[in-house]
């Protein structure tokens, strides 16, 4: 146990100790451009002094999906933590203490955007309550439950499949409406909490940091000594992406024909990427690695049930289980 206190013990005090938070200049250095989305990496040389430092790189994307940063470099430092973050810096209030015109701006824009956000939430409700409904006629089917007549197997096949594919895709559809739901909620919660902060702004007398929102990368470092290194941050954004596209050429027409494969890139992320070397990937990112599991089919014979019919006029004779006409009999009599 001793081994493992003493190290919980520094990293608690190096947290109680004051964090220098020094903003770094970065530039992006490459991209590794995917048919949907980028990965960006950036670079910096920065000098550190002894202690706990925080690095904060500006200018990140607004589209960066922040489970996917991380953090090296070379040098001799430690990488405690590597987050991102959104600084919301102060407006400017005017001498006469009205109310700036760009928090006004934003503040009907997000008023504007809740409309749209509860147009939304209810076109989710009413197609949500419709699947529902489809899906609760399709359950109380006399045929589904086994309950109606049917002359053809055939026809029942054909029913019970159509009831397994109809009810599959109701719910496909209704999962993809819950994770819609929670989007949306999670859009109201952030645009209430946007408004509530630029309305204390307007009822106070002090301005609060509540504006502009700028995302962040923050690398928390650790030396022992001051030191020149070059740190690196690397993230995913959306916005970006590229589409492949050809040329077909030929002299004559009994020449052969030149192919050229060509790529067109195209990103909207809100970042700089002049003079930036891209590498272009096939390969989805948000794609999971791990192999689907697939479900076992059973197979079994299937024995069809003969029917023996009695010639007209015949009398039938029960033999335990079976019943044998008077025509079989005197067959079976004359063997």
């Amino acid at each position: 146990m001793k081994n493992f206190i003493l190290p919980a013990m520094l990293f608690i005090a190096l947290s109680a100790s004051a964090v220098n938070e020094k903003i770094v200049k970065s530039a992006v250095k490459n991209v590794t451009v995917f048919t949907q989305g980028a990965q960006v990496f950036r670079s910096s040389s920065v000098s550190l002094s002894t202690g706990v430092t925080d690095l904060v790189f500006q200018g990140i994307s607004p589209f960066i999906n922040p489970t996917s940063v991380q953090a090296g470099g070379k040098g001799d430092f430690v990488v405690l933590e590597v987050r991102h973050q959104i600084k919301y810096p102060e407006p400017t209030k005017p001498a006469d203490g009205t109310l700036p015109k760009e928090v006004v701006k934003e503040i009907k824009f997000l008023e504007d955007s809740l409309i749209e956000i509860g147009f939304d939430r209810d076109e989710l409700a009413d197609r949500k309550v419709a699947l529902q409904m489809e899906k609760d006629m399709i359950l109380k089917n006399k045929l589904s439950n086994g309950e109606g007549k049917s002359d053809s197997l055939p026809i029942l096949k054909q029913a019970m499949e159509f009831f397994r594919l109809k009810l599959t895709d109701i719910n496909i559809q209704l999962n993809k409406i819950k994770r819609d739901e929670q989007r949306n909620a999670n859009a109201t919660n952030l645009v209430n909490a946007r408004l509530s902060d630029l309305r204390k702004y307007k009822n106070s007398e002090e301005p609060q940091k509540v504006y502009a929102p700028i995302h962040q990368v923050i690398v928390t470092v650790s030396a022992d000594a001051p030191v020149t290194c070059t740190v690196d941050v690397s993230y995913m954004i959306a916005n970006a992406g590229w589409v492949p596209s050809y040329d077909l050429r030929s002299t004559t027409a009994a020449a052969p024909v030149q192919l050229t494969y060509k790529a067109n890139v195209f990103q909207t992320s809100g970042e700089d990427w002049d003079n930036v070397k891209l590498k272009l990937s096939t390969s989805n990112p948000n794609r999971s690695n791990i192999k689907p599991a697939l479900p076992p089919w059973y197979i079994n014979y299937y024995t069809a049930q003969r029917e023996t019919k009695i010639p007209t006029g015949a009398r039938s004779t029960s033999t335990g289980n079976t019943s044998i006409s008077d025509v079989e009999l005197d067959a079976i009599k004359r063997i």
